[in-house]
């Protein structure tokens, strides 16, 4: 409620023409790509992990499990080798990460911390008003 998803929309249309650029919340991105583990839908998750610029948004809020930690690590693991923009929401601290990410939250904290740069949103939720 304090515009994290509204900034990363605004860089998104920024962006807009300029490039294949992927914008999904991460609950839905897991979502997809165990429907399409279990046959239920086709899924390319190579546009995602390849996009010129892709948007991870809401991160930590998604249940987890080994199956989850282990997608996320995946494609932020493959970003971070090969060096591609990418931009993280969260209401998770960083410094966080391995307590939400029991098996691979300090790889996970470790990599996004080198290629993202962070900062706080503070102030009142605008969603409470």
């Amino acid at each position: 409620g304090r515009g994290k998803t509204m900034l990363a929309c605004a860089i998104f249309n920024n962006y807009l023409g300029q490039g294949r650029l992927k914008f999904i919340v991460v609950d839905e991105l897991i979502r997809r790509i165990k429907e399409a583990f279990n046959g239920g839908i086709e899924f390319d998750l190579s546009r995602y992990m390849e996009a010129e610029l892709l948007i991870l948004d809401d991160i930590g809020a998604e249940k987890t499990t080994e199956f989850v930690e282990g997608e996320i690590y995946n494609i932020i693991n493959y970003r971070y080798n090969k060096k591609l923009p990418t931009i993280i929401t969260s209401n998770i601290n960083w410094n966080d990460l391995p307590e939400k990410y029991e098996m691979n939250g300090k790889r996970i904290a470790s990599r996004i911390s080198e290629m993202c740069g962070s900062f706080n949103l503070n102030g009142k939720d605008y969603r409470r008003k």
